[in-house]
């Protein structure tokens, strides 16, 4: 089984990847940001990528998204937070094969590994204990992840003002507003660009 391995914190990257390798595991490669683990997924071809909700540039359900469209058959396992897990547990479908608690992951991720190869999915014994969010409580928790800009861009796209107007209320370049909407994007768990945002204020505008 090939495994490649994406996380912010280097003490924990390097010891997932020693732990797998005593384990027997081959690891194809490491990273700690998310462009870099898409381009390693698309060269390595991996068959299970472990991946951590707080690394940068493109997240860890987006990677899984892009995954996904491109047709790649990686299975995803998501290294979570007790908040990420009451957020994002309806992600466990499609391509996510399993998700841990991310501070405690090996204690688990031989048992993920086995399930996943059986074709099975796995959610750690620790997430399962902790209460899960409803829809609103889950919107709410991921907006108060927003900074006070982030929140503003959010009322003003609500109130249908374009990327150039919001550029010109908030007195900052174009291209800084649209770097804040791919940052709201991320938090929020959507796809890359403008498009998924703009839909998910359109459905989601009332709870904003």
């Amino acid at each position: 089984m090939k495994i490649v391995i994406a996380h912010h914190q280097p003490i924990i990257l390097y010891g997932t990847k020693i732990y797998l390798e005593i384990l027997g595991y081959n690891v194809e490669g490491t990273c700690d940001n998310g462009d870099e683990v898409m381009d390693l997924i698309r060269t390595s071809k991996p068959d299970v990528a472990v991946l951590d909700f707080g690394i940068t540039g493109l997240s860890a359900p987006q990677i899984a998204t892009i995954a996904k469209q491109d047709g790649l058959s990686v299975k995803i396992i998501l290294l979570a937070t007790a908040s990420d897990w009451q957020n994002n547990n309806n992600l466990l479908k499609d391509n996510v094969y399993g998700f841990l608690l991310n501070d405690i992951s090996n204690d688990e991720i031989d048992d993920c590994l086995v399930e996943i190869e059986s074709g099975k999915r796995y959610t750690s014994k620790h997430l399962l204990k902790i209460p899960l969010l409803n829809e609103r409580e889950k919107l709410l928790e991921l907006l108060n992840k927003l900074n006070d800009t982030e929140q503003r861009i959010i009322q003003l796209m609500v109130a249908q003002n374009s990327t150039q107007q919001i550029s010109e209320q908030l007195f900052m370049p174009v291209g800084t507003v649209k770097l804040h909407k791919s940052n709201i994007s991320a938090i929020l768990n959507l796809p890359p660009g403008e498009e998924a945002l703009d839909s998910w204020i359109l459905n989601n505008h009332k709870n904003t």
